[in-house]
């Protein structure tokens, strides 16, 4: 090997990656004012072999205690160099000859609380660079300048590399690109792109930096996609995870992927008194303007030098501490939540908030705050970030007071004295979210105006509506709920309620209870109906006992709607109707129509004509037509079975049609079906006959009996023995009998 400038060490070090020893570099060496990058170069190589191997060695960016195991204080913080730089030499003593390949940064930061353990690889970590495409025989590493390019150097700044072997280069690649896609607060998606050799992928999830400590994993378990959901989390708490490539027999696995972090959210129950100033790294205060953010790209940047809300310890506004924001000319401040996981659509939003003139208690009245000191672009939001503070919509705006909106929600509205706000977060289910509070003042103004704000809280609830109604004119009391009767208009009329749960209980796990009364006034009705019906006729509509004869009548009913009372009168007349006689008629189907009142009928039916009747009320006369007994079907159908002992055969049940010949069967007839299509006369209409004629033998039915097929069945009864067939009974010799039943 070679060490031109003498400054790398070996030697029986304690915990060294493996063995008693490890190869301790130099990060930079100066010499009189030189500066140089030292490096070491191994034993030539064979370079025609470059292209199936590559170089693997340990490495770690700090000395450890022999006796402790911990990392000296020296070698911490951010100064000390962690990255090596691996190439190629054609002449290790020339470094003018060294190229490149890659380099190689170790993955996080060492503090004293880290203890080099063999659980851990003694802090070690694992590094590899595919040898493909170097020129030079000669392997070497080289030390890397610290950031922003300075050259001073640390004396205690060294790199240690222990294990340095050549090997078969690892075509199973570790994956790239670990991205936590949602973190929740029990849960989080972690995704990462695939290899083209892979089958699979191992993933380790813990809360051990250093993935040593078994009882620390949440996950460590083969998957078989580029994702995976993982369960089980605890709430604002921060893990480390990690990929490797999982190739099969022929490629083996890769090493595992640098770790990447993540911390999960909060979820409700969440309450915000503001008893001691928030800590600015949960909560963002900025100054960022809400034109850059809102629909737009801009995000709201933390900076100390950007606290615009302050805590105040006064009763201005509201009573004890909370946070407020001056509104003078010319500014714009934000205040932003903690990030939320709303794991339900059951979640709701409360704050108070109050409006005074700036360093005072009162409102916007007498010579403090005039109506021209509070310019109609001055205005306060708050706004919900439903991706958890990358982005804020318009459409997230939970309300918005300036003095340009219709009253309600103008800045004037906001109460000195302060108000309880609540706003429903259902739309943001499986969401995580921010909260922003923003007040804005664009014009010059000698004075100011200050919103405060204060219990921001956030928790589960239940809602329900009861209900209940009453007639108008009547009065109504419901708890605390009183309606005059005379004073009241029909409708719907809602009281909205919401009961908190106190702090103990909702963190207890119980729910607010948000709550609301309808009451619905029926108007009272009065009315007139004036009807008319014909003799013989009732009237009994809106429950009016039957009525037959003209007159005026009255009635109080309750309405099936509402159950109120109204008072209904009818006029009611009654006309004299005739009737006129019945008609009956027969017809053939397909023949001649029948005629009635000029009209001609020539199907089967009932038929009414509506005769006008000369005192007015209307004379029916009804017709009543129907088919000619079979002749109602174009086809008439008849199925006959003989056996061919009794032969000859005649059908005889209808008359022939004229031109038709008789169906006729003589004996000797053999077995067998026969079909005939004929045109019989049915009463006074023709119709087509299908006969069919099943021929069988009787003595063969009976001589199978058992022969599948044969249609003859044995049957006991009353202690003999009897053949059916074709619903015909015989005894045992055949000869046909009676029923017996």
């Amino acid at each position: 090997s070679y060490d031109p400038y003498n400054q790398s060490k070996s030697g029986g070090y304690s915990y060294s990656y493996a063995g008693s020893s490890a190869v301790v570099m130099r990060a930079l060496y100066s010499n009189y004012g030189t500066s140089y990058q030292p490096y070491i170069a191994m034993p030539q190589m064979d370079v025609t072999a470059y292209d199936t191997l590559q170089v693997s060695f340990m490495m770690r960016p700090a000395y450890v205690s022999a006796e402790t195991g911990a990392v000296v204080a020296s070698f911490t913080g951010s100064s000390y160099s962690k990255s090596i730089i691996v190439g190629t030499m054609t002449d290790p003593e020339n470094v003018n000859t060294f190229v490149p390949l890659d380099t190689v940064t170790y993955d996080g930061t060492l503090t004293t609380n880290d203890i080099a353990t063999e659980a851990n690889n003694y802090l070690f970590q694992q590094m590899q660079v595919e040898l493909v495409g170097a020129t030079g025989p000669y392997v070497a590493f080289m030390t890397s300048f610290y950031e922003k390019g300075s050259k001073s150097r640390k004396s205690n700044d060294y790199l240690w590399l222990d294990e340095i072997r050549f090997e078969r280069k690892n075509e199973c690649k570790e994956p790239l690109n670990l991205t936590a896609l949602k973190v929740a607060t029990n849960h989080a998606i972690l995704e990462w792109n695939g290899i083209d050799s892979a089958n699979g992928y191992w993933l380790q999830v813990s809360t051990d930096p250093y993935f040593a400590d078994e009882d620390a994993f949440v996950f460590n378990d083969r998957v078989e996609k580029t994702s995976s959901r993982v369960e089980g989390l605890k709430p604002l708490t921060t893990y480390v995870w990690r990929v490797r490539a999982l190739c099969g027999e022929k490629w083996g696995e890769s090493a595992f992927t640098a770790k990447e972090d993540f911390t999960t959210t909060r979820s409700p129950y969440f309450l915000e008194e503001f008893a001691a100033a928030v800590s600015g790294n949960e909560w963002t205060f900025s100054k960022s303007h809400a034109d850059v953010i809102v629909d737009s790209t801009g995000t709201i940047t933390r900076g100390t030098d950007n606290w615009s809300f302050n805590r105040t310890t006064s009763d201005y506004g509201l009573q004890g501490p909370h946070y407020a924001a001056t509104g003078y000319s010319g500014d714009y401040h934000w205040m932003v939540t903690p990030e939320f996981y709303l794991p339900e659509d059951s979640v709701q939003f409360s704050i108070d908030l109050a409006l005074t003139a700036c360093n005072a208690a009162h409102g916007l009245t007498g010579n403090t705050v005039t109506e021209n000191d509070m310019k109609d672009d001055y205005y306060f939001m708050i706004i919900v970030s439903d991706d958890g503070g990358k982005t804020w919509k318009s459409e997230n705006i939970l309300a918005k007071w300036q003095n340009t909106n219709p009253a309600g929600s103008q800045l004037r509205d906001i109460p000195s004295t302060g108000m309880k706000l609540r706003y429903s977060l259902a739309k943001y289910a499986d969401k995580n979210i921010k909260i922003g509070f923003y007040r804005e003042a664009k014009t010059t103004s000698t004075t100011g105006i200050a919103i405060h704000l204060d219990n921001v809280r956030l928790a589960y609830f239940d809602k329900r509506v009861d209900y209940t109604s009453a007639c108008q004119y009547e009065d109504v009391q419901v708890g605390d709920i009183y309606l005059s009767g005379d004073d009241t208009e029909p409708g719907i009329h809602a009281y909205p309620t919401c009961y908190y749960m106190t702090d103990a209980e909702a963190r207890a796990g119980k729910r607010d209870s948000v709550f609301s009364l309808e009451i619905e006034i029926f108007a009272a009705q009065e009315m007139a109906i004036t009807d008319t019906i014909c003799e013989g006729e009732t009237y009994s509509a809106y429950d009016f006992l039957p009525k037959a004869k003209s007159g005026v009548y009255h009635r109080k009913l309750q309405t099936v709607e509402h159950g109120c009372d109204s008072i209904v009168t009818l006029y009611l007349h009654v006309t004299e109707r005739r009737y006129g006689e019945d008609t009956e008629a027969t017809i053939c189907k397909g023949g001649e129509p029948f005629e009635w009142h000029g009209n001609l009928y020539n199907r089967a039916g009932i038929y009414r004509d509506t005769l006008v009747s000369s005192v007015g009320c209307d004379s029916i006369e009804t017709l009543i037509v129907s088919y000619v007994a079979d002749a109602g079907s174009d086809t008439i159908y008849r199925h006959n079975k003989v056996a061919i002992q009794d032969l000859p055969y005649t059908y005889e049940e209808y008359d022939y049609a004229p031109g038709q010949s008789a169906i006729y069967y003589p004996a000797g007839t053999p077995v067998g079906e026969y079909v005939d299509t004929v045109r019989v006369l049915v009463e006074s209409c023709t119709a087509t006959l299908i006969h069919t004629l099943t021929l069988y033998d009787r003595e063969e039915a009976i001589d199978n009996i058992d022969a599948e097929g044969s249609g003859a069945r044995k049957v006991l009864y009353r202690d003999h023995i009897y053949i059916i067939l074709n619903d015909e009974w015989y005894n045992s010799s055949g000869q046909k009998v009676v029923d017996p039943r």
